[in-house]
């Protein structure tokens, strides 16, 4: 059989974007525009472990979540194609949402290692353009032009050291020590902390020719 998790992932999103579409303002329409190098939705590659021996663990989106886990059980028996803009029951499927994926399971296995990651950055502060913590979500988006993912799927990131170099919705590698720790911001709950060792740019693995 097949990994649910790899059907449910298209249905996850698909849910997202749906309500999204439902209760989306023209702002957020026009902030999309502003930043055409990914579109809504998409996803960065698993980052590559690194050629040098190092502590760090490269770990993929997937496994932060548990194995036995369904997330598209919140929405069992709501029809997105016949939901209008004037139904309540649009709303309604928002709450749900929301409610079930603070609450999602995390995987607990994974607490106090030292991991690689990538992702989209949605700052927490920013004082005089210094980012010290941040959520990393896994698709361009997330948290901005639609709800929150799982909170399983949302990692609180808290740098040593401020940055100045990352900003809304930049692609990035972050390591450090991940922590299984529950946070809740105005941005979305988090079922991860992550004590960030160094965040960069994200750079894709180039193809030996």
């Amino acid at each position: 059989m097949k990994n649910l998790l790899t059907h449910a992932r298209p249905l996850l999103l698909g849910c997202a974007l749906s309500l999204a579409g439902l209760i989306g303002t023209a702002q957020a329409q026009a902030q999309i525009q502003a930043q055409p190098r990914y579109q809504l939705g998409e996803r960065l590659p698993e980052v590559a472990a690194s050629t040098e021996a190092d502590s760090y663990r490269s770990l993929g989106w997937n496994a932060l979540m548990p194995k036995n886990w369904n997330p598209a059980q919140a929405f069992e028996g709501l029809d997105f194609s016949a939901l209008s803009d004037a139904d309540p029951r649009a709303a309604e499927a928002l709450k749900r949402l929301q409610q079930a994926w603070e609450q999602a399971p995390v995987e607990s296995s994974l607490d106090r290692q030292r991991v690689r990651m990538t992702g989209f950055v949605v700052p927490l502060d920013g004082s005089q353009g210094m980012v010290r913590e941040f959520l990393l979500v896994p698709y361009y988006g997330a948290c901005i032009h639609t709800p929150p993912p799982p909170a399983n799927q949302i990692v609180h990131v808290k740098l040593a050291t401020p940055s100045k170099e990352i900003k809304l919705m930049d692609s990035v590698a972050v390591t450090g020590l991940i922590r299984v720790q529950h946070s809740k911001t105005e941005q979305g709950a988090s079922g991860y902390t992550l004590s960030g060792d160094s965040v960069a740019p994200f750079q894709a693995r180039k193809r030996r020719s």
